[in-house]
């Protein structure tokens, strides 16, 4: 009874121990690179804008890593542009990390403090003479949504499409 007793303990002890070894092994693994790590490496806290800004005109995306849409834009848009430009990444590109940012905030006011009224937005600003300034805009809506060749146009006529690149 003993000897049977023993047998049953170790093989249920190695069936638990083969199967915690497979779970580990086969079990889906947390990605461990932001997907928003292909811009320039300074990410800009939403509520710090004003202070990284200068009177030189910088390219920024406004977003929160944990916003499907901004998920979206980065997989669907940011990623297929990378490979056609042949780079790892947009060094000329800012992220604004918006997951700090009062979302009680209008989309008027948004609007008329960056330009921008729904989030994914790329903008182009800067900070001169006491205030933002905006120049070019290009903002996802769910009623209008942009597409991949809306944001190649848009960063060719900014300037952030690269002569570099391969297309």
């Amino acid at each position: 009874m003993h000897l049977k007793l023993s047998r049953i303990i170790l093989i249920v002890t190695s069936i638990v121990i083969i199967l915690t070894v497979i779970y580990i092994n086969f079990s889906a693994q947390k990605q461990s690179k932001n997907i928003y790590s292909v811009f320039n490496s300074e990410t800009i806290r939403f509520n710090y804008l004003v202070q990284n800004l200068t009177p030189e005109k910088k390219a920024v995306l406004f977003c929160d890593e944990s916003n499907p849409d901004c998920q979206y834009i980065m997989i669907n848009m940011v990623k297929i542009l990378l490979d056609d430009a042949n780079v790892s990444k947009f060094d000329n590109i800012y992220l604004v990390d918006t997951k700090d940012m009062d979302y009680g905030i209008l989309p008027s006011s948004l609007k008329s403090a960056y330009g921008f009224s729904h989030i994914p937005a790329f903008v182009i600003l800067n900070y001169d003479n006491s205030k933002i300034n905006y120049f070019s805009v290009l903002e996802w809506n769910s009623t209008k949504p942009f597409t991949i060749d809306d944001l190649k146009q848009w960063m060719k006529e900014n300037k952030l499409w690269l002569n570099t690149y391969t297309n």
